[in-house]
């Protein structure tokens, strides 16, 4: 295998899991609403919100949100223990709020799509499930904010089962959503990110367009055109379109990545190092941001610094492919072999999709520990994923 092998993933995984709406598309009453669950006819009851609510349907930042959202205030607490990179605190906050006014459903859905930030995905499916479960289709087309509130639960199950690679299922989840209340941004860039995973880029582009057609600068969505660009050998257009969506929003995150994983092909290592690095200024959480900036830090031989990334980026999201199989790669590339075959077992557990490189990595380690009586039982278990990927 080539030393300082090229990555497993080359393209941002959208890691957006707070839904971002149109303001003009924003059409819902200034309310919250609430559904008895102990009355056979699902009634509802209307808790007054100010009108700022229509500032709560925004990207659930609170840097960007006002000082007089009602929600803001709700979930202070909570974005400041994520960005602190607490995720026991943030899970019992999250836990606490569900308790205490669960049955608020867009604060309910709000929290699911949190617990999804924490990679708590059983938490955060079972919020979203009972969301699902305690609206019924005809109420869902009477109150747009309870069209609002299934339609951010059913994002949240897709981003949870593209999390765990079960695509097919995810993009039900978030074609439903849409259909609910299209005017949603953020599944339709996941949308985009999944069908990247599955190399259809002619979907993936579509699915990113249509987001861009709601929002023309909305950042996740010019990421994810601007990777297919740069993999289809469009360097001189993604650049540009890159340069242009920073010089109008140099913080993003999402774009900031893009350039950063450029940089990194292009060997310029350093200023991927730098992109990364702010971009983690933005979101501190994001596991991915950390497998590639522990990349970037390898390149230019601080293999101490790339290790800690790489743990970082496990730590987060524990059951992340990606971020195991970068720390695989770490200690097979340090001939740490010993280390790299335990990462590869652990990843053998999580795949649930035909992907040939963690099998063919663990072939080449037994080869080296002297463990070559395991390699037929490893080749069966590839053939079988293979087999089931037809």
């Amino acid at each position: 295998m080539n030393q300082k092998r090229a990555a497993y993933n080359k393209h941002p995984i959208s890691e957006f899991f707070l839904l971002s709406l149109i303001p003009g598309l924003i059409f819902l009453a200034a309310s919250c609403v609430h559904i008895s669950e102990s009355a056979s006819n699902s009634t509802h009851r209307k808790q007054n919100f100010p009108k700022t609510i229509e500032k709560a349907m925004l990207p659930l930042d609170v840097k960007q949100l006002t000082d007089t959202n009602p929600l803001r205030e709700i979930f202070a607490p909570v974005e400041k223990a994520l960005n602190n990179l607490d995720l026991v605190k943030t899970d019992a906050l999250l836990g606490s709020l569900v308790e205490k006014q669960g049955d608020i459903l867009i604060i309910k859905a709000w929290a699911s799509c949190y617990f999804n930030r924490t990679h708590n995905n059983t938490q955060a499916e079972k919020l979203a499930a009972d969301i699902i479960n305690q609206i019924p289709e005809e109420q869902e087309q009477l109150y747009p904010e309870l069209a609002y509130a299934k339609a951010l639960a059913l994002t949240s199950l897709g981003q949870s089962a593209f999390s765990r690679q079960y695509y097919e299922k995810a993009i039900g989840f978030l074609m439903k959503g849409i259909s609910i209340f299209p005017g949603l941004l953020t599944p339709r860039a996941i949308l985009g990110d999944i069908y990247v995973k599955m190399q259809n880029n002619q979907k993936a582009k579509k699915w990113y367009q249509s987001a861009l057609d709601l929002a023309p600068e909305f950042g996740p969505a010019l990421a994810g055109i601007i990777g297919i660009l740069w993999q289809d050998k469009n360097s001189d257009k993604a650049l540009l379109m890159l340069q242009t969506a920073l010089a109008k929003n140099p913080a993003e995150p999402c774009l900031l990545q893009q350039r950063g994983m450029i940089f990194h092909e292009m060997g310029n290592f350093i200023d991927a190092e730098s992109d990364f690095r702010n971009a983690l200024k933005v979101k501190p959480w994001k596991a991915q941001l950390w497998a590639e900036l522990g990349k970037s830090l390898d390149m230019q031989d601080n293999h101490e610094g790339a290790e800690k990334a790489y743990q970082k980026a496990i730590q987060l999201d524990p059951s992340s492919i990606d971020s195991r199989f970068n720390m695989a790669m770490f200690f097979y590339n340090h001939n740490r072999y010993q280390e790299a075959i335990k990462e590869i077992e652990t990843l053998e557990k999580l795949a649930t999709v035909n992907q040939p490189d963690i099998y063919l990595l663990k072939i080449e380690l037994l080869t080296l520990l002297g463990r070559k009586h395991e390699i037929p039982d490893t080749e069966k278990k590839m053939k079988a994923l293979q087999a089931a990927d037809k």
